[in-house]
């Protein structure tokens, strides 16, 4: 934004967001300037979407205003029924690119785009990020969960958490530093709020087991002497004061309130001796593999070797021939040779919409070997809670359902985990539960994906089908 101070175009003035008596979200105070590309994060259900529609006026807030001096345009996955755009000759996802490209040329005003990256393969996005880059005389707000993508275009975040809009000015990195000691503090007051709530109970605790030996002693027949009478007076004084004391700590407990949990997930112990071990160092391999798509060759005489235990991503543009890999290692082509003690675990797109009434103990225990204490520890490790155990599954939250789903697959009774394109739709926390799920797995894991901050952070090996081929990267 140079050296000048860049025009507000924006601004979000003490904006409340509610349905039926739930506040999704509030903010004192947001401003966007011209020049500015503007990301906002946050778990699935927080109402990012819903931030976009009020700038945009397709959603009027609860309370507040919004002051906007620039026309808003907004891309979002529905685009195709919202425009009259479309080119038969192309694919969806190029019709996706070139609409999106069209806005972008403009090169002025607000846009907003929605979760723009979603089915994008790496080059299609390189060139959307080259071209954000360039949109100088405008403002860009983006919702979005990928984090490279956000790494190469923010330069300022608006985080949503726990109700509230809070503001981060910087790159993507910078965010995530920032956030980092946020959330030191957050676990820092969290462990002070144990203790003191701990604190205040215990004397509570004390005073009334005090109060009920008074009241007991009190009670016992004095036979009326003077002495005793007086003793009496004096514990009848004693209760009246336990009560207030015990009526002023209750008060202080009651104002400590709640404190959110924060869902940090940071490692991820799989017990031993619940996988079928795989003794054949390539469980799976192939010899001059020729894969087609109705008449269009995606694969010519290509040979590979997967070692066993590896983390391996799988890359390529859109209609190279990805999820056509993956499907024909599942079926056993007659040109791929697994090995006869391969089990395989698979996680598709939208796995992980279930509405399963069983209860979260009951349903991941199904095709597993895990005993019910193993599933309560790794439930745990990823953020979930021992107190919804015998929750009914479709009463859940959304990413709650997201990561048991990524959990369900990485326990079932397999040695291979196959992940096609999982990323999509999950929101940041269950990505950071699913890189540590893949790390952590003692078999081997091939996984489609156009994530390429998740490839970084999950592959051993990175093989990209390009030009019929497959070339391996380590």
């Amino acid at each position: 934004m140079g050296d000048f101070m860049a025009k507000e175009v924006i601004k979000l003035i003490d904006i409340e967001m509610s349905f039926a008596d739930k506040t999704l979200f509030h903010t004192d105070k947001l401003i966007g300037h011209i020049g500015e590309v503007i990301g906002i994060v946050g778990n699935n259900g927080v109402g990012k979407t819903t931030l976009l529609n009020i700038i945009c006026g397709n959603t009027k807030s609860t309370k507040g205003r919004i002051i906007c001096d620039v026309l808003c345009k907004k891309f979002d996955q529905n685009w195709f029924s919202n425009n009259d755009y479309t080119n038969l000759n192309n694919s969806a996802g190029e019709q996706q690119r070139d609409f999106l490209y069209k806005m972008l040329c403009t090169k002025q005003g607000c846009l907003l785009l929605d979760e723009p990256t979603n089915f994008m393969d790496i080059q299609t996005r390189e060139n959307l990020i080259k071209t954000i880059k360039s949109y100088k005389n405008g403002i860009i707000i983006i919702a979005s969960h990928d984090r490279y993508f956000l790494k190469n275009v923010v330069t300022k975040i608006w985080d949503i958490e726990n109700k509230e809009i809070r503001e981060y000015i910087g790159t993507y990195e910078d965010y995530e530093k920032q956030k980092e000691l946020h959330l030191l503090k957050q676990q820092y007051e969290k462990e002070e709020y144990i203790r003191e709530k701990k604190h205040l109970e215990t004397i509570i605790l004390n005073n009334k087991e005090q109060r009920l030996r008074l009241e007991k002693n009190k009670n016992t027949k004095s036979f009326e002497k003077p002495s005793r009478l007086a003793a009496t007076k004096d514990k009848s004084t004693a209760v009246k004061r336990i009560d207030r004391t015990i009526k002023n700590v209750e008060k202080r407990l009651e104002s400590l309130g709640e404190i959110n949990d924060i869902p940090i997930v940071q490692t991820i112990h799989f017990p031993e001796g619940n996988f079928r071990e795989l003794h054949n160092k390539y469980p799976i391999r192939a010899e001059l593999l020729n894969l087609y798509y109705e008449d269009k060759q995606l694969l010519k005489d290509v040979s590979f070797q997967f070692a066993n235990k590896l983390k391996i991503a799988i890359t390529g543009k859109n209609g190279s021939g990805k999820s056509t890999l993956i499907k024909n290692i599942l079926d056993n082509h007659p040109n791929i040779i697994l090995s006869k003690m391969v089990k395989f675990s698979v996680f598709k797109q939208f796995h992980f919409e279930v509405s399963s009434t069983k209860n979260l103990i009951n349903y991941l225990q199904e095709d597993s070997n895990f005993s019910r204490q193993d599933i309560i520890n790794l439930l745990r490790e990823i953020g979930i809670d021992a107190s919804l155990l015998n929750v009914p599954i479709n009463k859940l939250s959304g990413g709650q359902k997201t990561r048991i789903e990524l959990l369900k697959v990485f326990i079932k009774d397999a040695n291979v985990v196959i992940l096609d394109e999982p990323t999509n739709s999950l929101d940041m926390i269950s990505i950071r539960a699913l890189e540590v799920l893949i790390k952590n797995y003692p078999g081997l894991v091939i996984f489609v994906s156009h994530d390429m901050e998740f490839v970084k952070n999950c592959a051993d090996e990175i093989y990209t089908i390009e030009n019929k081929t497959l070339k391996r990267y380590k």
